[in-house]
């Protein structure tokens, strides 16, 4: 009978399925590098592009901070400037009080025999101070106040007598009323400028 020896056959394919499954694991550890790297640079890129965009919204910051404090400017000089026209509103609104106080108190004293020396007003206070030939023409005065309508309130503060020159005495007085706020006048009955 023959014999075939195949041994070196068993031992060609151990070595062969050796070297198989060493280039199969150094494939797979190449393949796992090449993976690795492609991970490594794929993330490296991302990483910039982050990085590029950070420093892009910081610019942008920077730039709504600029644009942020002038709207802050602007809203103060509005305000500023909403301050001045209700100042201005105001005067417009109160503009004929002083007129239609100072024409009335003028109707209102008595001619020659009392003058005016000071008109002072503080809200809705009038202070008036002024000389007069004797208390009857202070309390007409007075009385003439309360009817006129536009002091609800009067009130004497003070009377004294002052001697002008050797033989003249006259009465120095002062009179505090609380007034009312007068309507304005139509704006149609005013002459257009």
């Amino acid at each position: 009978m023959i014999r075939i020896n195949l041994l070196p056959f068993r031992a060609k394919r151990t070595k062969e399925n050796i070297r198989r499954q060493v280039s199969f694991f150094l494939l797979l550890i190449g393949l796992a590098a090449a993976a690795l790297l492609l991970f490594h640079l794929r993330m490296g890129s991302q990483i910039n592009a982050l990085q590029a965009r950070t420093r892009q919204i910081k610019t942008e910051i920077k730039k709504y901070e600029k644009l942020g404090k002038q709207v802050d400017e602007h809203k103060k000089k509005i305000a500023l400037i909403n301050k001045k026209k209700d100042v201005i509103n105001t005067l417009i609104k109160d503009r004929y009080q002083p007129v239609q106080l100072l024409g009335t108190i003028s109707e209102l004293t008595i001619a020659d025999q009392m003058w005016l020396t000071n008109l002072a007003t503080q809200g809705a206070t009038v202070r008036i101070k002024g000389i007069a030939m004797d208390e009857r023409t202070v309390a007409d005065f007075m009385t003439r106040l309360e009817h006129s309508g536009l002091f609800p309130v009067v009130n004497l503060n003070t009377v004294r007598q002052k001697k002008f020159g050797d033989a003249i005495r006259l009465k120095q007085f002062e009179v505090v009323c609380q007034t009312v706020v007068p309507k304005k006048p139509d704006e149609k009955k005013r002459p257009k400028k």
